[in-house]
């Protein structure tokens, strides 16, 4: 990752994700929505990972199962992403059926606070710790 000094958790070196190589993902500004950055966490979504697009915060190739976001529309293209926080917490958010507008212990046997960091945590299954 590069290095933001406005952004409050610091980037981790790009080391942390399994090698892939470069695609060209073949997609226009009509196949998506036009990308946005999240002025709080720097996110920028969509992002383009692997000729897929994603709305949120993934877990997918990072070797220790956390969350992370590109910083740029096309990981590919910059290299560049972040670990998710709490800011990037999505409320409210359904999870078991139940709506919920901040973070919860619910599901948890560790009694630790969590957030989803999508609008279905039941479909999504996408957290993190508050």
């Amino acid at each position: 990752g590069t290095r933001n000094t406005s952004m409050r958790v610091p980037e981790l070196a790009v080391s942390l994700f399994i090698p892939s190589q470069s695609v060209s993902c073949g997609l226009t500004t009509g196949s998506l929505p036009l990308p946005f950055l999240h002025s709080e966490t720097g996110c920028v979504f969509p992002f383009i990972y692997k000729r897929k697009a994603y709305q949120s915060c993934i877990r997918l190739d990072h070797n220790e199962g956390k969350a992370w976001c590109a910083t740029t529309p096309d990981y590919q293209t910059g290299l560049k992403w972040r670990l998710c926080n709490e800011a990037d917490c999505v409320f409210p958010f359904v999870f078991r059926g139940k709506s919920y507008h901040s973070c919860t212990r619910d599901g948890r046997a560790d009694n630790m606070q969590w957030c989803s960091l999508t609008s279905n945590a039941d479909a999504n299954m996408t957290w993190l710790l508050c």
